[in-house]
C-alpha cells in the first residue's frame, strides 16, 4: 500500500514538472502533462532534455 501511494505521487510530481518544463521550452504543458502521466519520472527527463522550440525571426511580423 505505501508503495502504491508512493509512485502515484512520484507520477503526480513528475506530470507537474514536465508540464511546468515543457511550457518554459515553448512547449505544449497538456501534452507533456499526459505523456507524464502515462510515462512517469521519464517525460520529465524527456522535456528537460528536448531543446526549446525555434520560433521564425519573422513570426508576428505585420500581423501574420
Amino acid at each position: 500500500m505505501i508503495a502504491a501511494t508512493i509512485t502515484v505521487i512520484g507520477f503526480i510530481v513528475s506530470m507537474l514538472m514536465a508540464g511546468r518544463i515543457a511550457a518554459s521550452r515553448g512547449r505544449s504543458m497538456r501534452a507533456w502533462i499526459w505523456f507524464a502521466a502515462i510515462f512517469g519520472p521519464l517525460a520529465t527527463l524527456a522535456a528537460w532534455a528536448l531543446p526549446a522550440k525555434r520560433v521564425p525571426s519573422h513570426a508576428g511580423v505585420n500581423g501574420h
